[in-house]
C-alpha cells in the first residue's frame, strides 16, 4: 500500500475534534500528495528559500505532543513554506519543480521535473486556499 500523505487545512480546533482512527482528508479540506513526505516538503521549503535542509525540519513541528512510534504523524507546515507556495509565479515553480525532482529522494522515486511542477502547481493552489482561509497546513502521515 505504501506510505499516505496528505496536506490538511485545519485549525486547532479542527484537529482537535478529530477522530484519531479517521483520514483527516475524509472530514476535512485537504490535498492528497502520496510521495511527497516531510523529508521532500523540508527539500522543498529549502529550495523555496526556506532554511538549510536540516534546520527545514525543525520548522515541521509535531501536532499534539509526541507522535507515537508507529503513526499516523501530523506536523505543521511552516508558514513561511505556505505563503512562499501561495505566491510563487508558473516560471518559479518550474525552476523549483526541476531543482526539486534533482533531488536524491524525488529521484529515487522517478520524479521528472514536470511531476515535480505539477505536484507544486497543486500544492500551490492548495497553500492560497489556506491563506484565504487563514487556515494552517499541517502534513499527515500514515504506513
Amino acid at each position: 500500500m505504501g506510505v499516505l500523505t496528505d496536506l490538511i487545512m485545519a485549525t486547532a480546533e479542527e484537529l482537535g475534534s478529530a477522530d484519531p482512527d479517521d483520514v483527516p482528508i475524509n472530514r476535512l479540506p485537504g490535498l492528497d500528495i502520496k510521495g511527497t513526505g516531510l523529508i521532500e516538503l523540508a527539500t522543498l521549503h529549502a529550495i523555496l528559500g526556506g532554511p538549510a535542509f536540516d534546520p527545514a525540519l525543525a520548522d515541521f513541528p509535531p501536532v499534539g505532543g509526541e507522535p507515537p512510534e508507529e503513526g499516523p504523524w501530523l506536523v505543521r507546515c511552516p508558514d513561511g513554506l505556505i505563503r512562499r507556495l501561495a505566491g510563487c509565479p508558473p516560471a518559479e515553480l518550474r525552476r523549483a519543480g526541476a531543482a526539486w525532482a534533482e533531488t536524491e529522494e524525488l529521484q529515487l522515486d522517478g520524479w521528472t521535473a514536470e511531476d515535480a511542477t505539477a505536484r507544486l502547481k497543486e500544492m500551490a493552489a492548495f497553500a492560497a486556499r489556506a491563506i484565504q482561509q487563514g487556515k494552517p497546513v499541517h502534513l499527515w502521515t500514515c504506513l
